[in-house]
């Protein structure tokens, strides 16, 4: 072969190679946005014009006043305002009268309302001071404005009268000489100056007048990096910054000088750079925002962490809003993060003798709680309560206790799927007694020993199948009963005596009491601890904790936690935590955090790692890194006296009261303060199924769908911002249809037997509805549409529209072999002059040359085995004709011959929609499957698992495909000139769970070598994507079920797989374990593999391919494969790799990726290697 025809056809395999290069696939992304619309720069709240949050791109939001302090979550939202501004803005501030904001580049905007914006004119001294800098914040002293940039610069604007030179008093200083500037301030108290913060090294905070004079320079020594303050009066402040730095500074801003100031503590989280602060000294409480979407609320010096499990992304600003009662704080941050969280912690459940729960119990005794479920005895009908949901119903035992229920002991178990409570009730005589209720029904009393005087059960315990509590008759005595055994009738003999029992409580390894003088005594379960002898019934052997009571002070109280570890309070109240499992001696335990800041704890509840704990009058939680107070108890209950007992799931907690007078019981619920997305007032009802998506233009589509639902749609920087249309023309029918000409847009509605129109200007609905009951149309004018039905022998009508009239035509069959049938769907060509119809079975219709209503009719002949019926139709051009239908039918029409489409999936397939070589299908399993007519392949993309797509829709021009259907669903993928849609989702809830499990989610794509940098990993090969993820709030230590999809580009060895639990150490190393069929349950750890059809992938079996394969796996909340400390909230970065020699060489070739360099470089190294040798010849 000579030279030249070598090259040539080393050429020609080239191209072919880019050619035929994969499509380059973006993930599904949600596009009923719960997040607006670019990144937030900041926010601003004036109590009677509202909020006003600012960011990139000139884009600005307003939520009105009434909006902002709305207690129905679905009120809290924003409308996108439109300030005369481009770029960035950097900030937004409030003179009193009026919203100023600042971009970048110095364009200066203000509004009254904030709604209405108006340019800001400097004068030309001021915009000197500024042009051609970066101006980095905005502040209004008094009801002035200074802009401030990054090198000191900045423009005093009072109105257009004036200006002064910041800059010039600042030129030597080092904040200004680094650009090191972040922002400006005004500082509260005065009319006349501000204070400029920053880094740099050096004086870091300055205060300076609006004529700008320099009055003092502060360096404040353990925040140096400043990135905002909140300031109070010039002698309390709070500075933020780098590394989790927060400062509460007393050092006079008037008179400068080192601030050394140590930084509060701050616990919980990861330690991010703080961004921002809002702090009100009135109420005593302020939240501060930081990086990677970490949430911390500040109290005089106490920093709680505060779980939100809605945004990921930095928050950069923060605005308190305080309205009577009404306490919040909203959040903004990158990619639209818009949240709120309220310091409204109760909910009433019973007042007095008002049940606020109809179903509550009236007289609450004492209260245990078991899995999330609140257990409560009632002394005024002796039965006892549960409940899951305290705040809307209760359920009683049929069953009553045959003793009066008294306050006071109390305790439960689970064994298997039973409960157990065991609950003081009144004594007969000298006798003590309890009744046992398993899951609600009462099993009988239990008699404690007779003693003079009357004895009482004082405390209750369980361990180990067994209820351990003590009576009295001048002595104390420690009894047994083993009520999972069905002995539920009397007590075991004594088990101690001669012991002044003053607390009972066990772990799961050991009984424990308090005896004389507050000594801490244990016994051992069977087995462990070692250091304790074994406990047996009949026997007083009891071990004094020696270790524990040199620790501690005196023990006041033992408590159980729901994690089988053991509290300890002592009198001064400090809380310890036992931990004797493992054979560990009895001495092992841990102090927890001792910034407890309340009073005498009075009952504690929860697990080891979230302990709800009441006091007298307030109760509290700790989360493992923080203190929190429930706030305002008395306000939520005011005739509650007291709290007498506590119970807790994670972070939620009733508490009671169990005073004698009706008139002071109580029963109040929390949940803690938690956050809240505040979404875009244009956000779809995404509780509503989405039938139908017209492309209108390259940005504009419209989304119509159950329940009057109908949307326009415009596409900007890869999202879209949505605006409800029509509502009072569709009200509450559904959308079936839509299509459009030009500025027109036509409906289907009310199940094809009305229709609407909009011209360009207005909705309004087509005044003489259709003869029967339409199935799809198609616009080929403004004023001419093709309409099909499967309900009437005329199943094709031409629509003519005349204002607001419609004239329906019938059209009939002119010529030709075929008939007129039944139609599905239809789409016609854009001339008017072809048209397809699809209906059952596998009729397929192409309809030709229209004389005067009249077509020529040519029944299509179909491939392969006939489908019950087929749904849709889209001419591409006149080649290239696609219809879809159930069991996975796929066929492609050249005009003259019909070709099967072998499809990747059986499931019904809705819709279709093509454009260059990709033809997308939607189907009924939550996919949208992209057929390459190129290379004849298929990829897959995850939508939403187990979920309808009824449509796919897109904008070549504007590169994204829209898909919409159950629920709902309605998401969207950018696609380029070489194709588009996913074949690697981003994770999805997984089996069994809610559909709004997950709170954000993203992937990247990495390299083999950048996982190795950062996590350790072993060199592989990455399939898919890198996950990120994180949950809403969820009940704390419970284990959920996950999933994503991905496509192999080449065949895969299941034995080759390893899903990697990314930590953050070039150490860490935590794989998942791989089973060969999915779970009875959720389950931490654990992972599987399933194919298109859900059938589990098993060890020594082979994945194909360019076919979509699903991972599912399991997460416990606060196990080794949670990354979120909180309880609560589960995050976790995942990534599957194959790992083989066979699989790996250290390369990363990604499906999700176009055909790139290291594809084509491999793929040419034969024919290189093939020349090298030509030419060694």
């Amino acid at each position: 072969m000579s030279t030249n025809k070598f090259k040539l056809s080393f050429i020609s395999i080239f191209f072919f190679i880019l050619l035929t290069s994969y499509p380059v696939h973006a993930a599904w992304t949600p596009d009923a946005p719960t997040a607006l619309g670019t990144d937030l720069a900041g926010i601003v709240m004036d109590t009677g014009d509202g909020l006003v949050a600012v960011g990139d791109d000139g884009k600005a939001y307003h939520m009105t006043a009434a909006n902002m302090v709305d207690t129905t979550a679905a009120n809290v939202v924003w409308a996108q305002v439109y300030p005369p501004a481009s770029t960035d803005f950097v900030g937004v501030a409030h003179d009193g009268s009026n919203f100023w904001a600042a971009t970048e580049n110095g364009t200066i905007v203000s509004s009254a309302d904030g709604i209405t914006w108006a340019t800001a004119s400097l004068t030309a001294a001021a915009r000197t001071a500024i042009d051609g800098k970066t101006v980095v914040g905005i502040a209004c002293p008094g009801a002035d404005v200074v802009v401030v940039t990054n090198d000191g610069a900045g423009a005093y604007f009072d109105f257009g009268v004036g200006w002064a030179s910041i800059g010039a008093n600042l030129s030597g200083e080092t904040i200004a000489t680094t650009s090191s500037i972040k922002g400006v301030r005004e500082l509260t108290g005065t009319a006349d100056a501000f204070v400029v913060f920053g880094g740099g090294g050096g004086n870091n905070l300055y205060n300076v007048t609006k004529a700008g004079v320099l009055t003092a320079g502060l360096n404040v020594n353990n925040c140096p990096v400043i990135n905002d303050i909140s300031i109070q009066t010039a002698t309390s402040w709070y500075a933020v910054g780098d590394s989790a730095k927060i400062v509460l500074g007393t050092t006079d801003l008037a008179v400068g000088g080192a601030v050394a100031t140590a930084a509060l503590t701050v616990t919980g989280g990861s330690s991010p750079n703080f961004l921002s602060i809002d702090y009100n000294t009135a109420d005593t409480f302020g939240y501060v925002a930081g990086a990677s979407g970490e949430v911390f609320r500040v109290s005089g010096e106490a920093v709680t962490y505060k779980a939100q499990g809605i945004a990921t992304e930095n928050l950069n600003g923060v605005a308190l809003v305080i309205s009577g009662s009404l306490r919040r704080a909203f959040i903004v941050g990158n990619a639209g993060a818009s949240l709120y969280g309220g310091e409204t912690f109760w909910n009433a459940v019973l007042t007095g003798a008002t049940k606020d729960v109809a179903t509550a119990p009236g007289d609450p005794q004492s209260i245990v709680a078991l899995s999330g479920t609140y257990y409560i005895p009632s002394g005024d009908d002796e039965k006892l309560y549960s409940s899951t949901a305290p705040t809307t119903s209760w359920a009683s035992a049929g069953a009553v206790s045959t003793q009066a229920v008294e306050s006071g002991a109390i305790a439960g178990a689970e064994v298997t799927t039973d409960d157990y409570v065991a609950v003081k009730v009144a004594g007969t005589g000298l006798l003590a007694r309890i009744t046992i209720f398993t899951n609600g029904a009462a099993t009988g009393l239990i008699t404690a020993l007779a003693g003079t005087p009357p004895v009482t059960a004082d405390y209750i315990a369980a361990l180990n199948g067994n209820f351990y509590f003590t009576s009295s008759d001048g002595t104390k005595f420690v009894q047994s009963i083993a009520f999972a055994s069905g002995d539920a009738n009397s007590a075991d003999a004594s088990i101690a005596s001669g012991i002044a029992v003053s607390g009972l409580a066990a772990s799961a390894n050991g009984l424990y009491l308090i005896g004389d003088a507050g000594a801490v005594k244990a016994m051992a379960a069977t087995g462990t601890p070692t250091v304790l002898t074994n406990l047996s019934v009949n026997t007083n052997v009891w071990t004094t904790a020696t270790d524990i009571n040199t620790a501690i002070g005196t023990a006041t109280g033992l408590y159980p936690t729901s994690d089988g570890k053991l509290i300890i309070v002592d009198n001064t109240n400090k809380i310890f935590l036992v931990s004797d499992s493992g054979g560990a001696a009895i001495g092992t335990l841990a102090a927890v955090d001792q910034n407890y800041s309340g009073a005498a704890p009075t009952y504690v509840s929860g697990s080891s790692t979230d302990l709800i704990v009441s006091t007298a009058t307030d109760v509290w939680r700790y989360n493992a890194a923080s203190w929190e107070k429930y706030d305002g108890l008395s306000t939520a209950i005011s005739v509650m006296n007291a709290v007498d007992g506590v119970a807790s799931s994670g972070a939620n907690a009733v508490a009671i009261d169990t005073d004698g007078l009706n008139t002071n019981r109580g029963i109040a619920y929390s949940t803690g303060a938690s956050f809240a997305a505040a979404a875009p007032e244009t956000q779809p009802d995404v509780s509503s199924t989405i039938n139908t998506i017209y492309n209108a233009t390259s940005t504009d589509i419209y989304v119509g769908g159950d329940n009057g639902l109908l949307y326009k749609g415009v596409y900007a920087s890869e999202s879209f911002t949505w605006t409800r249309v029509n509502e009072g023309v569709v009200g509450s029918k559904p959308v079936n249809r839509l299509t459009g000409y030009g500025s027109n847009v036509f409906g289907l509605i009310k199940g094809g037997t009305e229709m609407i129109m909009y011209d360009g200007t207005n909705w309004s609905a087509v005044t003489n509805n259709p003869p029967v009951a339409f199935t799809d149309i198609k616009a080929v004018s403004a004023t001419t549409l093709y309409a099909s039905t499967a309900t009437a022998a005329n199943y094709l009508y031409k629509i003519t529209i005349a204002g607001t009239t419609a004239t329906y035509t019938p059209q009939t069959k002119g010529g030709g072999a075929g008939v007129l049938v039944a139609l599905n769907a239809l789409d016609v060509s854009t001339d008017g002059q072809t048209l397809y119809g699809v209906g059952a079975g596998n009729n397929a219709l192409k309809l030709t040359s229209p004389v005067a209503d009249a077509w020529t009719v040519e029944q299509i002949t179909m491939p392969g085995a006939a489908p019950t019926a087929m749904y849709d139709v889209v001419i591409q051009e006149a080649s290239k004709v696609y219809m879809v239908g159930d069991t996975g039918y796929a066929v492609s029409y050249d005009g003259s011959t019909a070709t099967l489409i072998t499809a990747p999936a059986a499931t019904i397939l809705n819709s279709v929609w093509a454009y260059e070589t990709h033809v997308y299908a939607a189907d009924s399993n939550g996919y949208v499957h992209d057929y390459n007519t190129s290379d004849s392949t298929w990829t897959s993309g995850l939508v939403q698992a187990s979920t309808n797509i009824k449509v796919v829709s897109g904008s070549a021009k504007g590169g994204f495909l829209v898909s919409g259907g159950q629920n709902g669903v309605l998401k969207r993928t950018t696609i380029s000139s070489s194709g588009g849609g996913d074949s690697s989702s981003a994770v999805q809830p997984g089996a069994g769970e809610d559909s709004d499990l997950i709170s954000s989610a993203s992937s990247s794509v990495p390299t083999s070598t950048a996982l190795t940098t950062s996590y350790g990993t072993p060199s592989m090969t990455v399939l898919g994507r890198q996950q990120s993820f994180q949950t809403k709030a969820i009940t704390a230590d419970s284990t959920h079920n996950f999933l994503f999809t991905f496509t192999p580009s080449t065949n895969i060895a299941v034995n080759d797989l390893k899903l990697f639990k990314l930590l953050a150490s070039t150490s860490s190393n935590l794989t998942y374990s791989r089973l060969n069929a999915a779970p009875a349950s959720a389950t931490d750890g654990v992972y599987w593999i399933t194919d298109n059809s859900g059938g589990v992938m098993v060890s020594g079996e082979t994945l194909s391919a360019n076919s979509v394969y699903t991972v599912n796996f399991g997460i416990k909340d606060n196990g080794s494969y949670d990354t979120n400390t909180a309880a609560g909230v589960i995050a976790d970065p995942v990534v599957l790799g194959a790992t083989s020699s066979s699989g790996s060489s250290g390369c990363v070739f990604n499906p999700a990726q176009s055909m790139s360099l290291e594809w084509i470089l491999l793929m040419i190294t034969p024919f290189l290697v093939a020349v090298r040798n030509r030419y060694k010849k």
